[in-house]
């Protein structure tokens, strides 16, 4: 995920942080920072070098501290986003459990479906991150809690053909 600010010191402030892996790169001003530590980076400035930390994550939130400015890189994830990415998971945790529910409709529960639920929660989360409009945001997270429950279904119905 990327993220510009533009500061009235700093110039052009470009974020950079791998959705999958954590890995973070900044820029300052055209110049790509070295990491000294894991969130701290050094700038060169007319005052000698300065330390920059990263506080937070594309989540939560990523915060750049240089020296005295506190700059926000990226907006916290917003409540309904949770929300949405969390109904996925507990949707599928809860009618897989329920015996009766999964004669109306089998998914499947237990390590597969919190896996296959978990990993829809995540790429909800990571789509409705990437958009801006709420409307848009909503019908990704009904594309993707469809697509989590038909995949749930139709592994139930092959388990329950190839076991019964």
């Amino acid at each position: 995920m990327r993220a510009s600010v533009n500061h009235v010191g700093y110039g052009k402030i470009e974020y950079d942080e791998n959705f999958w892996t954590g890995k973070r790169e900044l820029t300052v001003g055209g110049e790509k920072l070295l990491k000294k530590k894991k969130n701290v980076y050094t700038l060169n400035s007319e005052n000698g070098e300065l330390d920059c930390r990263i506080k937070g994550s594309f989540l939560t939130g990523a915060t750049l501290y240089i020296d005295q400015d506190v700059i926000q890189l990226s907006e916290p994830c917003k409540w309904y986003e949770i929300l949405c990415s969390v109904l996925i998971f507990a949707f599928v945790l809860t009618w897989g459990s329920i015996p009766q529910l999964c004669m109306i409709i089998p998914i499947v529960g237990g390590a597969i479906g919190g896996a296959i639920s978990g990993l829809g929660a995540f790429i909800n989360l990571f789509w409705m991150r990437r958009i801006k409009q709420v409307g848009l945001k909503l019908l990704v997270w009904l594309g993707i809690f469809f697509g989590t429950i038909m995949l749930c279904f139709l592994i139930a119905e092959f388990l329950l053909i190839v076991f019964y």
